[in-house]
């Protein structure tokens, strides 16, 4: 029985890739289907980004990484900024980082838990939240992790990200390529946006949740006012400036 119920699910397979196969090349053919995209072009350069958009969490130090970590980046384009909220005396710090990528194909972001388990750390837990953001007026898939560092006995790493790609936001790496290869866009940028705090196991994540929002809200919102590409440019390209015509 097992062996016939493997012979019927490998044949659906079969169909359903050769009917996928063949939509793909009738689509492709009429030009409804775009496999190679096209890039997006930041418009405004990340390092130029509106501080005071952050308040009231105020830019403490801005640092520029090296030529070596640039390569391995992939990017130019990254901001990697250490914030602090004003008035609370005991306000923690907070790294922020955003990079932007464009005209790059089968390249996904660096991603924490990849990252932070080569630095030696130990990830203690992983959890996908949805955020809702009022000021950017939706809601917002972000990556939570935390890491225990071997070095610091009883201090852990809280770490939240998302993956912006044409303007959806996805925490996992698999819905990124799903969306990165939708066919019917033609175009296509990816912006990861980072935030990590230094806390301990007694901690409550809860308040730290909240901080990330808040961050995340005032981020995300410029950035879509200020420097990623309009939403619809993922069809056809951005529209060349005094033009209402978008540009391939």
């Amino acid at each position: 029985m097992t062996t016939i119920r493997n012979q019927l699910y490998f044949g659906l397979a079969v169909l359903t890739l050769g009917g996928t196969a063949a939509y793909v090349q009738i689509q492709t053919a009429r030009g409804a289907l775009q496999l190679l995209k096209k890039p997006l072009p930041i418009r405004k350069p990340l390092v130029d980004m509106n501080r005071d958009a952050m308040m009231p969490y105020r830019v403490m130090r801005e640092d520029r990484l090296s030529a070596e970590i640039v390569e391995n980046l992939g990017t130019q384009e990254y901001i990697n900024w250490v914030l602090q909220e004003t008035g609370p005396r005991d306000a923690k710090p907070i790294h922020f980082s955003v990079t932007y990528y464009t005209g790059v194909q089968d390249q996904v972001p660096h991603v924490p838990e990849e990252c932070m388990f080569q630095g030696g750390m130990t990830q203690e837990s992983d959890t996908t939240l949805t955020l809702k953001l009022p000021r950017l007026g939706r809601e917002v898939q972000v990556r939570r992790l935390s890491f225990n560092t071997p070095r610091q006995l009883g201090q852990r790493a809280y770490v939240y990200y998302t993956i912006c790609v044409n303007g959806a936001f996805y925490g996992d790496r698999q819905l990124v390529r799903l969306k990165m290869a939708n066919p019917t866009e033609s175009h296509l940028y990816y912006s990861k946006v980072e935030i990590s705090l230094d806390g301990s196991g007694v901690d409550n994540p809860t308040r730290f949740d909240e901080q990330a929002a808040e961050v995340f809200d005032r981020a995300l919102t410029e950035l879509f006012k200020s420097h990623w590409p309009p939403p619809g440019s993922e069809r056809g390209g951005m529209a060349a400036p005094g033009s209402g015509a978008a540009s391939s």
